[in-house]
């Protein structure tokens, strides 16, 4: 009875997670923790904290996500041993976590880890070798790296667009790293080629009311603002911020950057 229910809840998560309903879903997959708990299925179990804490990572409440990724971390640890996948999985997880908080040194770690146990379990061009290359780029990039961050751009999106069609999210995500550092490099023609690709799949596979859409106009809408360009970069602000608003409460990351980004422009715009 107990692990239906369990499984009745997770079931409930998963429907949320499609949805976007981020922190409904991750409150359903930690009622399906909580009642394992007794239970001792300590496979399952880890599944749903891990699952929970990616539902909490996505509404942006990294300290529920980050005990919940710690503790799923452990169980996987503890029943399969250190070199399994979703070991390294779970480390992946942690790495986007403590990026997203800023704790650099510590993400890095983890990604260096996550990225060679991957290699190891799956060979040298597999999608989960790109995640954790991304991962590792954009912590050389974000700690002004550019040069160590470049080729490990390149060597993940050239796996996603070897393994998946090029019309792919995974490879929306790839381009928009690589065109991230390109703005901050100053390349502002090669980052516009680069994001303007990443946006037209995005709308291609989500249409045009979506999060990551969202992302990719607010970073483009940053490339023009850079080029001095701030009529056109207030429209995809403002667009950007309609949709994540559309999505996510005030107090969400994704909306509270996009605001500072829209005030941030108005203000030089006056002071112009």
């Amino acid at each position: 009875m107990t692990q239906s229910a369990a499984e009745s809840l997770a079931a409930e998560g998963k429907l949320k997670m499609t949805q976007l309903a981020y922190q409904e879903a991750g409150e359903y997959y930690e009622r399906a923790a909580n009642l394992l708990l007794p239970v001792g299925n300590d496979e399952i179990l880890a599944h749903y904290l891990n699952d929970a804490g990616i539902a909490f990572y996505y509404a942006g409440l990294y300290d529920k996500a980050k005990p919940l990724y710690e503790r799923s971390l452990g169980i996987f640890e503890k029943v399969y041993g250190k070199a399994n996948p979703l070991v390294a999985t779970g480390l992946n997880n942690l790495t986007e976590l403590h990026r997203a908080q800023g704790n650099y040194d510590q993400a890095k770690l983890l990604s260096e880890r996550s990225l060679g146990l991957f290699e190891k379990i799956h060979g040298e061009e597999h999608p989960l070798v790109a995640t954790s290359l991304n991962n590792l780029a954009f912590l050389h990039k974000n700690q002004g790296n550019y040069e160590q961050a470049k080729p490990l751009y390149e060597r993940a999106l050239a796996i996603l667009e070897k393994v998946h069609a090029k019309e792919h999210p995974d490879v929306a995500t790839s381009l928009n790293n690589l065109a991230e550092l390109h703005r901050a490099q100053g390349n502002y023609e090669q980052a516009k080629r680069l994001h303007e690709r990443a946006l037209a799949i995005r709308e291609s596979v989500f249409g045009k009311e979506h999060p990551d859409v969202a992302i990719a106009l607010n970073n483009l809408a940053a490339l023009d603002e850079a080029q001095g360009n701030y009529d056109k970069a207030k429209q995809l602000y403002e667009r950007s911020l309609k949709i994540f608003k559309n999505f996510f409460d005030a107090n969400h990351p994704n909306v509270r950057t996009a605001s500072e980004n829209d005030n941030r422009l108005l203000s030089q715009m006056s002071n112009q």
